[in-house]
């Protein structure tokens, strides 16, 4: 029984460095697996991510070993705690000899951003927990994983020099059990990986390899001002005086390590990085001028020159670092709500908060939370607390929350977010903060809203949107939506944009960052927010956004009626197509769904559809999709058989009746379907979808063995669920468990407790088998148990819907089985034109953890098979036979009609018990030869 999970918690610091952290997964990656991240990690570009990986170790590792060479030549700090508990650490020299540092960015948070909402007890009754998830953390130093609320949850994968209060307090925020009440993480179940900030870029591209969804980084550089960093009594300035000698030019700069993040984004669509804005604001001496250090070129140097404080004179413009990363979440800090959220003036933005925008006009931060005075655990003793303030605080206090949407979205739908559609979710759904409506460059998009982020995911389908898609070169994505008109109605699309190309370095640069530009409009004159980078404390208006890969749409008063969401882009896009999230809310459909609704392949060539209609009887449309992407009917408009639906889907049938086969398909081909309901009134429900893969031809070979040699699954073998929708949870996988060579099948548990009453299949390669009573089947098999509850077996069937058990199975609940040659034996549904058997998982399909089958083979005794080259028809070539073995006395004999026909030509002499021979097939006994018949001959 293995059930062991891993989530991380992230603080806000300045740093940029890369360190390969070895994959010491085993069992880690397991539990990611168990969660259903191998659909991820297969949708992730891992060789690239570690290509990413590699190289920047060495780079990282290179560079450091040469500023720490510098720092002992020239006298230098190379890691310092200060009695406010910022740490700040050597990281690397800059293209002039600079020493560059990292910096930290140092239950009222849960209730500021409503997460306690979702938690037990909570009002949404949703009692997440975190349970199962795993959460990363980069910060300074080693979390204590011994602390009384992290302990047995807290991987600490690389080896820091020496325990941190501030990774511990980042981590008790993040996923803190609540053995004192005030220091409850908002994932309090969850599990956390943690490292130091050293080679993060290199383990950040590993991790993303192997299916990380979020993690949190709480530091950055050393940007601007800083007080006692140089010389304990005095202010340093950071900036490049040859650039500007008022404004350190990093400030807004899409950099280098910038550029790396939204690489390792790229590569991993469904890890979302939530980076803090940094503690910058109004930063600097009191009064000036006053004399604090600059570096000259070649070292440090006291000056008096006046320089703007860190946010200039407006206070804009003081986020650094992969802060300005596209594809990152990047959190400000405002004060406490303990009361919660009312009205925008209850947000008010913390003095030091990092602000936008950056250079090119982008805004940031994207969101803001709780970073005052958050009590969590510290590394002085495993009982410990300290009260920290800072947007290191605000980030892992949505971080940690974030991981529960991915939990509740799962937990309904069997699958992940794309990080686009988490970061476009919570944009989406943020409270309303600052003096103006939408996005601001202060309080970004507005306050983390758990509450309104987990009902609209809950409401998908329903009243709300929430849909991945792809756009291609040249085209455009339509979707039709219902608008209540009692309240806003509000887009929101959000894409992981390819990584952009650093400029050279200079003061504010307005050359855009954005590679792939996607274009917003609702009924094709309501246009997406837009801010301006020359005048960041104006309102936003609307217009044309060529800047963000954030856009949004809000129709304050639409009419009740319907309206058109178009998606296109600019120019040509980079790789040919760009995927892209939409959420959309202040949209509902009236018309309950025709639940439930199947899809199961009943041929090479036929897939039986099945419903039940609502309950007012209502008519259905059908839709049948090769990709899967499938657009909305129309409110007042007909459908019929090959219409097409706006957005997507061709429509297969319109009608009444509780059945449709669709028919005249390809073999061993997946088909896409959604069903709608409609009423008189020509009212269309949400929806639901189908899967199902079609047959092979039934095979006349025998015997059939599968031993899974590659990654994918064979042809002819396809999936079947009942009762959970349409999730796919068999795999081929590249392991050896069952006790055969790798590849094998892999079946994965769901990851909540659904209870019973559902069934998950894989359907071996269907055959003939006309004239069989009996059929042997042989398997490899290994079970890794976790409770009571589910039932593993073997199944058959003749057509793909009706099902029959076998003999053999075994219950969850008994412990693991090891690596175990299973023969068995099937005796239903035979006698058929397709026979079909099944390896089945019914029940709670969450008491497992893993079944891995292996080795397959499917044999009949007596039944002849004809055909082995120059062997072709002899009776005594055991590869003739179904279970390549002669037949004996005591075996019955069956003759199908065939090219090759058996005669009985060598010796030993020929014998069966009875004798089944088919019209147009016969045996030849050749002279001398004998052939012995002990029961009854049959001419058939």
């Amino acid at each position: 029984m293995n059930r062991r999970y891993y989530t991380c918690s992230i603080k806000i610091l300045l740093l940029f460095l890369f360190f390969l952290s070895g994959f010491g997964f085993t069992q880690e990656s397991q539990s990611q697996d168990k969660l259903g991240l191998n659909y991820i990690i297969q949708r992730t570009n891992s060789l690239e991510l570690l290509r990413l990986s590699e190289s920047h170790r060495v780079l990282s590792e290179t560079n450091h070993a040469i500023a720490l060479k510098a720092a002992i030549q020239n006298g230098w700090i190379v890691k310092n705690t200060f009695k406010d508990g910022r740490i700040v650490e050597l990281k690397e020299l800059d293209q002039n000899g600079r020493p560059v540092y990292y910096t930290t960015c140092n239950i009222n948070a849960a209730k500021t951003v409503s997460t306690n909402k979702l938690w037990p007890g909570g009002s949404l009754g949703l009692s997440l927990t975190g349970s199962g998830m795993v959460l990363r953390e980069w910060d300074g130093g080693k979390v204590l994983d011994t602390h009384q609320e992290l302990t047995g949850r807290v991987t600490q994968v690389d080896i820091p020099s020496g325990l941190s209060d501030h990774s511990t307090h980042v981590a008790g925020t993040m996923i803190g059990t609540g053995i004192s009440a005030a220091a409850k993480g908002m994932a309090n179940q969850a599990t956390l990986r943690a490292f130091d900030w050293n080679s993060d870029f290199s383990e950040m591209a590993s991790e993303a390899a192997a299916g990380a969804l979020v993690s949190n980084h709480s530091y950055g550089y050393l940007t601007g001002w800083s007080y006692g960093t140089v010389v304990s009594t005095k202010w340093t300035w950071y900036g490049s005086t040859g650039i500007s000698q008022t404004e350190d030019y990093n400030f807004g700069f899409y950099s280098s390590q910038a550029q790396t993040v939204d690489q390792i984004a790229a590569g991993a669509p469904y890890y979302l990085v939530c980076k803090a804005a940094g503690n910058d604001r109004t930063e600097g001496p009191t009064s000036q001028p006053v004399s604090h250090y600059v570096w000259n070129g070649s070292g440090w140097v006291l000056s008096s020159t006046v320089r703007n404080l860190d946010g200039n004179s407006n206070g804009y413009d003081c986020i650094s670092g992969f802060g300005m990363s596209k594809n990152v979440l990047t959190v400000g800090a405002v004060l406490d709500l303990v009361n919660g959220y009312s009205s925008s003036s209850d947000v008010i933005m913390d003095y030091f908060s990092g602000t936008g925008p950056a250079d090119d006009g982008r805004i940031k931060p994207d969101i803001v939370a709780n970073g005052d005075y958050l009590y969590s655990s510290v590394s002085t003793s495993n009982t410990t607390y300290d009260i920290y303030s800072g947007t290191s605080m605000a980030t892992p206090n949505a971080c940690g929350s974030l991981i529960l949407l991915q939990q509740y979205y799962f937990s309904l739908y069997s699958a992940y977010m794309r990080s686009a559609t988490l970061k476009g979710l919570v944009i989406e759904t943020a409270d309303e903060a600052g003096a103006n409506p939408g996005p601001d460059y202060m309080y970004g998009w507005g306050l983390l809203d758990m509450a309104k982020a987990a009902a609209v995911i809950r409401r998908k389908g329903a009243s709300s949107v929430i849909s991945e898609q792809t756009l291609n070169n040249g085209s455009t994505y339509t979707l039709n939506v219902n608008a209540t008109g009692a309240e806003p109605l509000k887009v929101t699309i959000c894409w992981t944009d390819p990584a952009g190309t650093p400029p050279v370095a200079s003061l504010n640069p307005s050359a855009k960052m954005l590679v792939n530009d996607l274009d917003l409009r609702v009924d094709g004159t309501s246009y997406p927010w837009v801010l301006t980078r020359s005048n960041p404390s104006a309102a936003a208006t609307t217009g044309d956004n060529n800047t963000d890969n954030v856009e949004q749409v809000c129709m304050a008063a639409p009419s009740a009626a319907n309206h058109t969401i178009t998606v296109s882009h600019k120019g040509t896009l980079s790789g040919g197509s760009q995927t892209f999230s939409i959420i959309v809310t202040g949209v509902y459909s009236s018309v309950p769904d025709p639940v439930p609704f199947t899809a199961n392949a009943t041929g090479s060539a036929e897939i039986t559809l099945n419903w039940t209609t609502d309950a007012a009887n209502d008519n259905v449309v059908i839709a049948w999709s090769a990709t899967g992407v499938f657009g909305m009917p129309v409110n007042g408009n007909s459908y019929s058989a090959g219409n097409t639906i706006p957005g997507g889907g061709t429509v297969i049938f319109s009608g009444s009746g509780n059945s449709f086969l669709h028919s005249t398909l390809s073999t061993s081909t997946t088909y896409y379907y959604r069903v709608w309901s409609v009423t008189q009134a020509k009212n269309y429900s949400c929806g639901l979808n189908g899967i199902a893969t079609t047959l092979c031809t039934a095979t006349n070979t025998l015997p059939i063995t599968e031993s899974f040699t590659t990654s994918s699954i064979p042809c002819g073998w396809t999936q079947q669920v009942s009762g959970i929708g349409n999730i796919i949870d068999w795999s081929v996988s590249n392991s050896a468990s069952a006790g055969g060579s790798s590849y094998e099948m892999k079946a994965t548990c769901l990851t909540s407790n659904v209870g019973s009453g559902y069934i998950t299949r894989v359907i071996c390669l269907p055959f003939n088998s006309i004239g069989m009573n009996v059929v042997n089947l042989s398997f490899r098999h290994m079970f890794d148990d976790y409770a009571a509850g589910a039932t593993m077996k073997v199944q058959s069937s003749s057509d793909g819907l009706n099902w029959t058990d076998e003999t053999w199975s075994f219950n969850s609940g008994g412990g693991n089985v090891a690596a175990t040659l299973v023969n068995t034996t099937i005796t239903h549904n035979l006698n058929k034109p397709s026979t079909l058997i099944a390896f089945v998982i019914s029940g709670n399909l969450y008491n497992y953890d893993y079944w891995y089958i292996d080795n397959v083979t499917i044999k009949v005794p007596g039944y002849w098979v004809g055909g082995t080259l120059g062997n072709l028809t002899d009776w005594n070539t055991t590869t003739n036979w179904g279970d390549l073995l002669v037949p004996t006395a005591s075996v019955d004999v069956y003759i199908p009609a065939r090219t090759y026909l058996p005669v009985v030509a060598n010796d030993p002499p020929a014998a069966c018990n009875n004798l089944v021979i088919e019209k147009n097939a016969n045996i030849i006994v050749n002279s001398g030869k004998i052939f012995t018949i002990n029961g009854n001959m049959t001419l058939k």
